[in-house]
């Protein structure tokens, strides 16, 4: 037991001591640009990351079989930089995203599918393996993690299914040119920033190009993304996304 009781007593310490000092590390280090800046790609882009190059290629066959045509790639810098090849079905009125965050673990690539209404209402759905869930979301929308589903045809009819499961008004119609989207990227940040200052959650800088978080929830994010609640987060979004399936009449 005094082996085993130390290892405890290790452990145990470690989390304190994580706990003390991931709110400092997230107050002197997490910045989000309030303004955020969307610069374009060009198609043969050779600053491109092989990775990233091949993501966007298969994301641009998978996606144009299935009725999406594109819009535009833009480069621009979050917590991280971004990169994104986007798309528009005109059809079923949703922007399909194939994006890359290039962060301090590597470059991540996924699909991300958005259905807007007028009435406020927002439909996400992406294959994002990154457990989110930090921010709080807007009222009226709604975000369905399948980080299992590799298949594009298959994130795209659970996508299209939990939308025409949401009780909103009219569609809005996808952005089909790169200002129309930087338009519609511009108010989606501003509604989702808005909301993060109203709930606690951000506040501006000094010079207010850049967003913080507060101490509140600078702790609230290290509790987050400490074990076991990182795990359970992710259990719990990925069960609130197969019940939202089985509702939707999809395979959960």
């Amino acid at each position: 037991m005094g082996f085993v009781g130390g290892i405890v007593e290790l452990a145990v310490a470690t989390w304190l001591f994580v706990l003390v000092i991931g709110p400092v590390a997230l107050l002197l280090i997490l910045r989000q640009p309030a303004d955020p800046r969307w610069e374009p790609m060009p198609e043969d882009d050779h600053r491109l990351p092989p990775a990233v190059r091949a993501a966007f290629e298969r994301g641009k066959q998978q996606l144009e079989r299935l009725g999406f045509e594109p819009v535009c790639r833009l480069r621009g810098t979050m917590s991280v930089p971004v990169m994104m090849s986007v798309f528009a079905d005109r059809q079923h009125q949703t922007l399909g995203l194939v994006e890359a965050a290039i962060g301090p673990r590597g470059t991540s690539t996924f699909v991300e599918l958005q259905t807007s209404y007028e009435d406020g209402t927002k439909v996400t759905t992406t294959n994002c393996r990154t457990t989110l869930g930090l921010f709080t979301r807007p009222p009226g929308h709604h975000l369905y993690q399948l980080r299992n589903v590799v298949d594009v045809a298959r994130l795209v009819d659970a996508h299209r299914a939990l939308s025409e499961a949401q009780e909103a008004q009219a569609r809005e119609e996808p952005p089909l040119t790169r200002a129309d989207l930087l338009h519609r990227l511009a108010r989606d940040r501003r509604i989702f920033y808005d909301h993060q200052i109203r709930e606690g959650i951000l506040t501006p800088t000094r010079d207010s190009h850049l967003l913080r978080p507060t101490v509140d929830s600078a702790i609230l994010f290290t509790v987050k993304l400490l074990p076991p609640f990182r795990q359970i987060r992710g259990w719990l979004r990925d069960a609130r996304a197969r019940r939202a399936l089985r509702r939707a009449g999809r395979d959960g």
